[in-house]
This record gives structure tokens, C-alpha cells and sequence, in this order.
């Protein structure tokens, strides 16, 4: 089979599986999810939206509190959290659901509509992070209560998960120039201290998602052809301690071979698989194990991945 008809194979495969892969619902529209979890739910829908899976922008979007509500500009792991403002859950956020937030900011796919909305929701962001410092001192019930004095650190939410590192706000940076949008003092006082460390840590974390959040960070420089050195040398060290892995061999080499289309079709689940709760790629071994565990999402992501750029 030549390339031309192994590509017409995936292309038919994504749009049959896209159909079948679970979704969740927030009662007003269904989102992509890991089986029946929707804790990641904003990270993976960032990936899908920069291959063009519309619903996985239109998600992330979802994961933002509205104007008028308590915690306005904020994102939550999902649309469904976000309309139940967390409740029964502890972590509101992370970092690793703040590049879901920039991947899908830094999307190819976007029109001046689309365009307009990301800003909206960048300065809805930026304003709930600049007044949402946790608080360091606070006055006593005395003076009237309150906080006193806030921590430097800022944060995406009200958890210890949440804190806005040196390299976050680096990253940021790289998509607020891209975007022309205006930068923060601090986008701006940790520009560039982004590199080195991403390599140092690629190379100290652990296999599965610490790795996985190196790389999607990766990936983002990548969509914004920025950091290409250290971005790629990211990609390698991750294809050299799991060549297995498609994702990681693409952010590595940045073009698909003949070998990555070929290993895609071996691997792909069958279309009537009964899907699971795993995103492959986020993990520590690809087996046959973890593949009959895949929610489909991830070979949506990995198909339209090869699709663009074979």
C-alpha cells in the first residue's frame, strides 16, 4: 500500500472513531473525555483543538468561568466542574491544565472570530490571576478581617496545585507575543528562563505524565516556531527514553515518516473497540495493554496529527 492510500486509511479511521469516543456533558453541550473521568479534561481537549477538532476548542472555552460568576476568568479541569464550581472536588487546576488552555491559544486553526475569543478569555484570565494571590497575612477580626498582606505568588486557582512557576509564565509570554496580546510584568521579567530547565527536566522526570507535560510544553514552542533548539532537544530526549512513543517522535523529528504512519496502523485500536479511560500517549510504555485501554481521543490527536503534516 503507497503513502497516498496508508493516509486515506487514517483519514477514514479518525472521522469513524470521532463519532464513538466517550464524551462527557456539562447539561448544555457534550465535551471529549477519558472514559468517565473529566479531571484532565482541559489539557487533551487543548491538544485535540490544535489538530482542529473544533469541539476541544470550544471546550477549553467552556472551562472558564463566565462573567457574572463568582470566580469570572478563572478555568477550571472542566466544562462539568466549572458549572458545579468544583464541587466534591479538591484540585480546581493545575499547570499541566494551563498548557491545555495555551496549546489551544496557540491553535493553527483559528479565524478572526475565534481569534477575538481567545483574547477576550486571555484578559479574563489575566485578570483573575493578577487579583487571586493567595493571601500571606491577614488582618484581625479586629481591624475588620481580610487579608492583609498577599503572597508574591500568583496562581490559576485556589489550590497548592496551581502556583504560576518561573517557566509558566515563560511560556505565556511565548503566546501572548505570538498573539500580540499585551504582556504582564512578570511574562516579561521571566521570558526566555525556559530552556536549559526544560531540558534539565526532561531528562530528571519520571516516565508517564511528568514527561508528557515536558513535551506538550515542547509542542506549544513548536506551534509558535519559537525555542527551536531546546523545544526539539525536548522531543529527543523524550523519543530516546520512549521511542514507542508516536507523540514524542513527532515533537522530536517535527515531520512524520513513513515508519511513524506505518506504526500508527499497526497499533490503531479496532473501530468497535469498547473505549477506555487512557490517554496513550501521556504514558510511561506503550503496550497492548495500555492501547485496549485507549479513550480513542488520543488516536483522534495522533491521526489528524499525521493527517497535517505527512
Amino acid at each position: 500500500m503507497g503513502r497516498t492510500a496508508k493516509l486515506s486509511e487514517i483519514e477514514t479511521y479518525v472521522d469513524e472513531i470521532s463519532g464513538a469516543c466517550p464524551t462527557m456533558s456539562d447539561s448544555v453541550q457534550a465535551f471529549p473525555s477519558l472514559g468517565e473521568s473529566d479531571g484532565d479534561a482541559c489539557l487533551f481537549n487543548g491538544l485535540l483543538s490544535t489538530v482542529d477538532v473544533q469541539l476541544g476548542t470550544a471546550t477549553v472555552l467552556r472551562c472558564q468561568a463566565p462573567p457574572g460568576s463568582k470566580k469570572h476568568g478563572m478555568f477550571y479541569r472542566s466544562p462539568l466542574r466549572r458549572a458545579t464550581d468544583n464541587s466534591g472536588y479538591e484540585a480546581f487546576f493545575s499547570r499541566d491544565m494551563a498548557c491545555g488552555v495555551l496549546a489551544a491559544y496557540a491553535t493553527p486553526f483559528v479565524d478572526s472570530a475565534l481569534d477575538c475569543q481567545f483574547k477576550l478569555s486571555a484578559q479574563r484570565w489575566m485578570y483573575w490571576i493578577n487579583h487571586n494571590r493567595a493571601c500571606a497575612i491577614k488582618k484581625p477580626k479586629w481591624l475588620g478581617g481580610g487579608c492583609a498582606i498577599r503572597s508574591p505568588m500568583y496562581r490559576y486557582a485556589p489550590d497548592d496545585r496551581s502556583d504560576i512557576t518561573p517557566t509558566m509564565w515563560a511560556l505565556m509570554g511565548r503566546v501572548w507575543r505570538h498573539k500580540d496580546w499585551e504582556e504582564s510584568p512578570q511574562m516579561k521579567k521571566y521570558a526566555g528562563c525556559d530552556g536549559d530547565i526544560s531540558i534539565i527536566e526532561a531528562e530528571k522526570c519520571d516516565l508517564g505524565y511528568p514527561l508528557h507535560l515536558k513535551v506538550v510544553q515542547a509542542y506549544i514552542k513548536f506551534l509558535l516556531w519559537q525555542s527551536r533548539k531546546y523545544s526539539m532537544r525536548v522531543g529527543e530526549i523524550a523519543h530516546e527514553r520512549l521511542p514507542e512513543n508516536l507523540f514524542y517522535e513527532f515533537v522530536a523529528k517535527r515531520t512524520i515518516t513513513d515508519d511513524m504512519i506505518d506504526r500508527y496502523l499497526e497499533m490503531k485500536p479496532p473501530v468497535d473497540q469498547k473505549w477506555g479511560h487512557s490517554w496513550l500517549w501521556e504514558k510511561s510504555e506503550v503496550t497492548h495493554e495500555r492501547i485496549n485501554k485507549s479513550c480513542g481521543w488520543d488516536f483522534v490527536f495522533m491521526g489528524k496529527l499525521i493527517l497535517r503534516y505527512a
